[in-house]
């Protein structure tokens, strides 16, 4: 475990060598140590990279966009287009959050947004220091997301607009209020009454996916 979190710090450096504009080959993404979820000699049939250059890779159907085009005709709403996304950078630094969190639980939540947001959420994460810019922040000051497509879909008046599901990390959960700058001592989560809203705190406990 040790030598798995210095091979990711290195590759986290804030050396400035990042360049945000190359987009490596699928088979590139691939960590040098035995990443548990590693591609196979085949190209992934769902992996698409975003950039400035529209870099990507057809999107094919899968089970699990089957199930996403389900959830959201179950909440009336129209996808336009469906991309699923691979951020090398952002997808380690969340996989260090993870292995740094040892006992956490993985979910995956909505998030609705402008176009215009897509594309500085791609390159920098959610950002949740912008909280409350939507719809307020009744339940803690960080970035919002829902287990409900059509319930997300409220908090963004776009007209034309991007839902974003987010894999986030979670290990203890408590009901929040707009007071809440952060969770109660020992959470890292707050939620709603209901379980609609889930706001997250901290940076990079959170994967735009797809």
């Amino acid at each position: 475990m040790d030598s798995d979190i210095s091979s990711l710090m290195k590759l986290l450096s804030l050396d400035q060598k990042f360049d945000y504009d190359y987009f490596p080959k699928w088979n590139e993404v691939l960590l040098e140590h035995n990443w548990p979820n590693a591609c196979t000699q085949s190209k992934p049939s769902w992996l698409r990279y975003i950039s400035s250059k529209n870099k990507s890779y057809d999107l094919e159907e899968t089970n699990e966009i089957d199930y996403i085009h389900h959830t959201f005709r179950q909440s009336n709403l129209h996808i336009i287009k469906l991309e699923k996304v691979s951020v090398p950078y952002l997808e380690r630094a969340f996989t260090l959050k993870k292995m740094k969190k040892f006992n956490c639980n993985t979910r995956s939540l909505y998030h609705a947004t402008r176009p215009e947001n897509i594309d500085s959420i791609l390159r920098n994460n959610f950002n949740w220091r912008l909280y409350g810019s939507s719809k307020g922040n009744k339940h803690g000051k960080g970035v919002s997301f829902s287990p409900r497509a059509g319930f997300s879909n409220m908090f963004c008046k776009s007209s034309v607009k991007c839902m974003i599901i987010a894999d986030i990390l979670y290990c203890d959960v408590h009901v929040g209020s707009s007071h809440h700058t952060l969770p109660l001592s020992g959470y890292d989560t707050t939620r709603s009454n209901n379980g609609n809203v889930y706001v997250k705190f901290e940076d990079n406990e959170f994967y735009p996916n797809i």
